[in-house]
């Protein structure tokens, strides 16, 4: 680990998450963002990232951390299940999901845009399975 790295923690206000952020960039050069989502401005949610950090949540009371998902169901947002604060959102599967529309838009056409809008998770998962069956069922050739 770099010495130009600073650790910032904090916790939900019941306490039942903690979190420690990693980054080697200073508070003050953060990019904060302010989504317009209904969830995002309900929260009063502001948000930073460092591609280059790390974020890790610990829960202090079992099953405090709740992943919610809503709307197009591109990001876990991380919720406290106790006094209900956002902590975090995770956006693991984004660019899957990127190359999926993109792929279905090209194949099919813009006329299926509200059944792939509506449906995106299916559509996801769908792709992962048919993407890692065929990265094992070309292991099993060889």
């Amino acid at each position: 680990m770099s010495t130009s790295h600073r650790t910032f923690e904090g916790e939900c206000h019941c306490g039942a998450i903690g979190y420690v952020y990693l980054t080697a960039i200073a508070p003050e050069s953060w990019n904060v963002r302010a989504c317009q989502c209904s969830f995002c401005r309900a929260h009063a949610v502001r948000t930073t990232s460092d591609p280059s950090g790390s974020v890790q949540f610990t829960e202090r009371l079992r099953g405090a951390l709740h992943p919610y998902r809503f709307g197009q169901m591109t990001a876990d947002f991380l919720v406290c299940r106790t006094c209900g604060v956002y902590v975090g959102a995770s956006i693991a599967t984004r660019g899957v999901r990127f190359l999926l529309v993109a792929w279905l838009f090209k194949t099919f056409g813009p006329a299926l845009a509200p059944m792939i809008e509506k449906r995106i998770g299916i559509f996801a998962l769908l792709f992962v399975v048919i993407l890692v069956g065929g990265f094992i069922a070309a292991s099993m050739m060889h």
